[in-house]
Formats: C-alpha cells, sequence, structure tokens
C-alpha cells in the first residue's frame, strides 16, 4: 500500500521478490525503486513486464523491452533498423535520457550477416560497428555484404578478433587486421616475434603479404625512429622507409654499424630532409640568372652594395646545408658574353663578369674557398630562361654547383 500503485500496475510480493506487471508513469517508477531499498522485505523489484507510460512515444515493437534507470534507457530484444534509428532521435530529444544502451538490442535488418554468438552489430550514422570475434571466412562475407548494403557505408572492425590469425600468438601490445590478404600488423614486439609471424604468413595461403609500416620492432628502440620513419629487419637487412632529418640517419648509420644482428642498411626508401633542402637550393641558385650591361662588366639586375639578393640568401643555405649533411659544395660563377673584348691583361670580358660576381659574393661575407670564376663559351645558352632578345642571354652571369 505504501508504494501507492497506479491501478494500471499490480505488484505481487513472493520470496523477497517484487513482480511489477503493467505501465506506470516513470516518476513512479522512481519513486518506487527507491522506497523498495529501505524496505528490508524486498530484495529487488522485477520490472521484466512493467512499461515506462512516459516512454510510449518511442512506440517500442513487440521483440523490445525498455527499461529507464539513471538516465539510461536500455533497449532489449530486436527491432528493424528504422525503429532503431528513429528512437536514437528521440531519445536525443529528451532531456530525461542521457544515453541509449544498445548491448542486448538486435537490428533485424542485419540478420542476412548471421553474426556468431561471439560477434555483436550495432548500427550507428551509417557505420556498422563489429566487435568480438569470428572466423575469417565469416568477416570476408560480413564485408561483401556490407558493400551490397545500402543502408551501410562502412563497417568497423577495430573491435573484431579474426580468430584464424589465433596462431600468430600477438602479444597485447600489437593488433592484426586481415583484409584482402594483407595483414595489417600495427603496435610493438619483439624481433623474434616479427620473425616468426614472418614465416607464418608465408605458409597461409589466405595472407598475400604483411604490412609492417604500423608495427615498431621493440629490439631496435636504440634508433630512436620520429614519428615520420617506419623500420623493418628482415634477414639482416634494416629497410628504413620515410623521412627524417641527417643527423638522425648518421646516427642510425653508426648504431647499424655496431649491432651485429643487421648486416646492411636499405635506405632506397628514405629521404634526408637536410639533404633533400640542399638540393632544392641547388636547383634554385642554378636558375638565377645576373645581367650586365652591354660591353661591360656592370652589372644591370642590382647594385653591388645590395647583399640582401636572392644569389647572397640561395648561396648561404647551399653552404649551410652542405655542412649540416657533410658535404663540401664548389660553386661556380659562370660568365657570358656576346663577343670577346679584351680588357687589361687580355681578361676576357665573360671572366672578368664571372669575377665581379664573385667578389660580388665574397663581400656579402661569403667564404672565398668555395667559388671559382670561369667564363665560358659565347655561344653556350647560360639559362634557359632567359629570353634572347636583345642577346641578353649572352650578356649574363650564372651559376653550377658541384657537391663533394
Amino acid at each position: 500500500e505504501n508504494l501507492q500503485a497506479p491501478g494500471t500496475v499490480s505488484l505481487h510480493l513472493h520470496d523477497g521478490i517484487l513482480t511489477a506487471t503493467g505501465s506506470a508513469p516513470h516518476t513512479w517508477i522512481i519513486k518506487t525503486r527507491s522506497r523498495i531499498e529501505h524496505n528490508p522485505d524486498i530484495i529487488r523489484m522485477d520490472e521484466s513486464n512493467l512499461v515506462d507510460s512516459d516512454l510510449s512515444e518511442l512506440y517500442p515493437p513487440d521483440t523490445v523491452s525498455l527499461a529507464m534507470n539513471n538516465g539510461v534507457l536500455t533497449v532489449t530484444g530486436s527491432a528493424p533498423h528504422q525503429w532503431i534509428t528513429e528512437t536514437r532521435a528521440r531519445v536525443k530529444r529528451n532531456p530525461r535520457i542521457d544515453r541509449m544502451e544498445e548491448g542486448n538490442l538486435v537490428d533485424t535488418d542485419l540478420a542476412e550477416l548471421n553474426p556468431p554468438k561471439t560477434v555483436s552489430l550495432i548500427l550507428n550514422n551509417r557505420i556498422l560497428g563489429v566487435a568480438g570475434s569470428a572466423s575469417h571466412q565469416w568477416i570476408t562475407e560480413t564485408r561483401v555484404m556490407v558493400k551490397r548494403n545500402p543502408h551501410i557505408d562502412r563497417m568497423d572492425e577495430s573491435s573484431l578478433i579474426d580468430t584464424d590469425l589465433a596462431e600468430l600468438n600477438p602479444p597485447k601490445t600489437v593488433s592484426l587486421t586481415l583484409n584482402n590478404g594483407i595483414l595489417g600488423v600495427a603496435g610493438s614486439a619483439s624481433h623474434r616475434w616479427i620473425i616468426e609471424t614472418r614465416a607464418r604468413v608465408k605458409r597461409t595461403p589466405d595472407i598475400k603479404r604483411m604490412d609492417e609500416r604500423r608495427l615498431v620492432d621493440t629490439d631496435l628502440s636504440e634508433l630512436y625512429p620520429p614519428d615520420t620513419v617506419s623500420i623493418i629487419l628482415d634477414d639482416g637487412v634494416l629497410t628504413v622507409i620515410g623521412s627524417a632529418p641527417h643527423q638522425w640517419i648518421t646516427e642510425t648509420r653508426a648504431k647499424v654499424k655496431r649491432n651485429p644482428r643487421i648486416g646492411h642498411l636499405n635506405e632506397s626508401e628514405f629521404v634526408d630532409l637536410d639533404e633533400e633542402k640542399l638540393l632544392s637550393f641547388i636547383t634554385l641558385l642554378e636558375k638565377e640568372t645576373i645581367l650586365f650591361t652591354v660591353g661591360t662588366a656592370d652589372i644591370r639586375s642590382f647594385v653591388i652594395t645590395d647583399c640582401q639578393q636572392p644569389v647572397v640568401t640561395l648561396t648561404q643555405q647551399i653552404l649551410d646545408f652542405a655542412k649540416i649533411t657533410g658535404k663540401t659544395p664548389h660553386i661556380d660563377v659562370i660568365g657570358h658574353t656576346d663577343h670577346f673584348l679584351l680588357l687589361g691583361n687580355d681578361t676576357m670580358l665573360e671572366l672578368l663578369r664571372a669575377r665581379q660576381v664573385r667578389d660580388y659574393l665574397l663581400n656579402c661575407g661569403l667564404p672565398p674557398v668555395n667559388f671559382s670564376a670561369i667564363g665560358t663559351d659565347n655561344n653556350q645558352l647560360p639559362n634557359e630562361n632567359i629570353e634572347r632578345n636583345g642577346r641578353e642571354w649572352q650578356r649574363s652571369v650564372t651559376f653550377k654547383v658541384g657537391l663533394q
């Protein structure tokens, strides 16, 4: 009597269990739960046959039961995907419901997938979440069915275990995915496990190859690869894939020489970022052209007291990155002219122009050991970017950089 059940509810107490049958407002259900907690004669309340009438707008089918507790709506049973989608939308609009628990809800529109008991499926926002464990055959067939299903955009397998990969015995730090014959291995593992796994993969007909790009060999931890680099050790060959500063690859080469398990370092898929910058600056400098007034060694492109010109900046960057990468650059300053003109001690005009630019660079603070001033054949095209109009291309200085 103290529970003050509405006329739509019948109560039965047996062996300390209070069975509530019928329908009642959510407020009454909440108050009743609270009163039961303080009643020593009642162990628990059985609400399996009780309907929360305040949830009537959800229109659950006969195959679904709803339970509301502490702001969590628990949905149990099976229902079409349309009803589940509509219910999710209504739940979001309901201020009394914090979230919807669908762990025991089956989407009947996914029945064709025939998931084993070890798999749970949840379709939300057109993403099919698959959790648990299943055979590779079921996973493969499900992927095909998902592609044919207009309600599903993709399948999330991040919580799915392929039981056919059990023999690989991956450590807890490794996750495995098998897709289209490619075994994706992510995480970190000992070198021994990696070697054994490669051997097993070769014996497995369903696996074409093993993708180790996201796998870290913990036995190579002393190499400290940056996030932009992945390393693979196979048959004594350490393959370095990605890009990193020159200092890292230099230190890695030294460590590899000291490592008895590594016979060779393969850098064919590695990019030295500092060396790449060096080559890019060389390319830019070799495209630079300094023009002269006709018949003279007077620079026309800029004032010779201006050390902020691109040729100065680029040359300095070449020297800086050459030092970082352990290379020695030599820059030829090449003078061009459209005729021969003897000046002073039989010095040709093209050589005098080259010396003028070399001296300009030296006066801007660049070291003299890296430059040579030379003249060239008056018929040689110095730079394809120079227009031939007025024969300007034959009245210029260009650059050629060599590395040792």
